[in-house]
């Protein structure tokens, strides 16, 4: 038997469907758990079994709407934050652990029609800078947008692989290995890093 709340953003849900509804409203404007379970006089821990049914539907929506977008500049950052503790304060088995402390939010914004394509919520690695190109990537018609981003190293070195052309260098001279094929910039790639004074 298939529900017709099955493949929805309520489906498993079972609070009375407007209930749900103004506390996802609330969830998404930026009140806290326990003031929307207030609120909707419902127990916190229901409010909270919500968010990640909310954040799996709209990741859904949001990868199945977010196709194809042609974009002409995107501006790539990063947003500090963190999750129950700040780092300094974790004991060595909540470090252990990895659920706990420092994250970041790395975004792709596009100025030009105000939308965020692509985001990743991580650590500030290389591998979450790679994981935001490739989400971007994904999302865009195959164009090449303007990227504009901090100094952090890690966005030139996650575009260069996302972006970047395959070709092997000239060999220097006869003796020697001959030199391993590397990524090139296409010559419609354009970066800058803008200073913020």
């Amino acid at each position: 038997m298939v529900s017709a709340r099955t493949g929805t953003a309520y489906a498993g849900i079972r609070t009375e469907g407007t209930t749900y509804l103004r506390g996802a409203v609330a969830l998404a404007e930026g009140l806290s758990i326990r003031a929307t379970g207030r609120l909707l006089d419902i127990d916190k821990d229901t409010v909270n079994h919500w968010r990640p049914v909310l954040g799996r539907h709209s990741q859904g929506v949001m990868n199945y709407f977010f196709r194809n977008l042609h974009l002409c500049e995107c501006q790539l950052d990063e947003l500090w934050t963190f999750v129950a503790k700040k780092e300094a304060h974790l004991t060595p088995l909540e470090k252990l652990a990895t659920v706990s402390g420092d994250a970041w939010v790395w975004s792709a914004f596009s100025p030009v029609c105000t939308l965020v394509p692509a985001w990743v919520v991580g650590k500030r690695t290389l591998q979450d800078a790679r994981r935001l190109v490739f989400r971007l990537k994904s999302a865009t018609d195959g164009s090449m947008p303007f990227f504009t981003s901090d100094a952090l190293p890690h966005y030139a070195d996650a575009l260069l692989e996302g972006y970047g052309v395959w070709g092997t260098p000239l060999r220097q001279g006869t003796r020697g290995r001959v030199p391993k094929p590397r990524r090139y910039p296409p010559p419609d790639l354009c970066y800058a890093v803008v200073v913020k004074g």
